[in-house]
């Protein structure tokens, strides 16, 4: 078993002392990543992820370097990533799997937009080593979304008290150390809200319920927040306690587009536990099995009350093209 993480944050996330292990570590990597994206400049390589994405050179660096630190915490048995989509064993006895997307946003950060980390923790059950088969409802013990931007924060799950909280990366005033500092606990997603950001839009072409809510959105005075990247959009909604992110696709048409493991199922976990919603169309992305390490899927996160009402349009339109 390696030293703890050197990260300095005074919270408790879990009394699980894994799981603690588990965050500290995840924060070490986001203060990395911050410096790095800073001071760096990104590149386009010649490889493409399994997914088909265009990896920049940074998609690889910020890959490695959260795992390394989930390796250097001793407490995970496998990881995996949106540039690494199966299971990369770290420690043999470990208890916990970790799912990941480094970078998410990648595309636009040539614009200098926000980009974020989404990472979720799975329980391993007594001897299996696989994520395939498994639910975020009764699997995923903790998750995080980190955003970079003009600062660096975190919304994390706390199991201790059951919050969804924010931490907020501030330097000291000598500027000789970085350290997490509360910034806002017990978030909670309202009801409803006027914020809507619409992903994967092209569906609307063959999609007439994604269509119509979209619609109804621009018509009924909701605001549009979008920035291409799902890690920010979402960060959007959790910092304004409201609003809805949306990604839907349509049969033989337009795929899914967002990765279950690695987007959706963390960010559905944060977004449920500070009183939101989560759904596919169908069902919360907490009761969807995992299909596989390369599993894309639809998601609809944000207010209840919004997710409700786009899940109706859905579903109208459903209805209608099986008559």
């Amino acid at each position: 078993m390696s030293s703890s993480p050197r990260v300095n944050c005074k919270e408790l996330f879990s009394d699980n002392e894994d799981v603690q292990k588990i965050y500290l570590a995840l924060l070490e990597a986001c203060e990395q990543i911050t410096l790095h994206i800073r001071y760096n400049t990104s590149n386009k390589i010649t490889t493409a992820n399994d997914f088909g994405d265009v990896q920049l050179d940074f998609d690889v660096q910020i890959d490695s370097i959260i795992f390394d630190a989930l390796s250097d915490c001793g407490v995970v048995y496998g990881a995996s990533s949106e540039e690494r989509p199966y299971l990369t064993k770290l420690n043999e006895n470990g208890k916990y799997f970790v799912t990941f997307d480094p970078l998410d946003g990648s595309s636009i950060i040539d614009s200098n937009l926000a980009i974020g980390t989404i990472a979720g923790i799975w329980k391993r059950p007594d001897g299996v080593d696989d994520l395939v088969g498994m639910t975020a409802r009764e699997n995923m013990v903790g998750a995080c979304l980190s955003c970079y931007g003009s600062r660096t924060n975190i919304v994390i799950y706390n199991t201790i008290t059951k919050t969804v909280d924010e931490l907020t990366l501030q330097r000291h005033e000598d500027g000789t150390n970085d350290n997490w500092v509360s910034s806002n606990k017990g978030m909670m997603i309202k009801p409803t809200g006027k914020f809507f950001s619409p992903g994967n839009a092209k569906s609307m072409k063959y999609n007439k319920g994604y269509k119509e809510c979209i619609q109804f959105w621009a018509k009924n005075g909701y605001i549009l927040r979008y920035s291409g990247g799902m890690a920010p959009d979402c960060f959007h909604v959790f910092m304004k306690g409201e609003g809805i992110f949306s990604s839907v696709s349509f049969p033989g048409k337009v795929k899914p587009k967002l990765r279950f493991l690695y987007e959706c199922a963390p960010i559905a976990y944060l977004a449920e536990m500070a009183q939101g919603a989560s759904s596919d169309g169908e069902k919360s992305i907490l009761d969807v099995p995992v299909t596989g390490y390369d599993h894309v899927h639809d998601i609809i996160i944000g207010s209840s009350e919004e997710v409700d009402r786009c899940v109706r349009f859905l579903q109208l339109h459903k209805a209608e093209q099986k008559q």
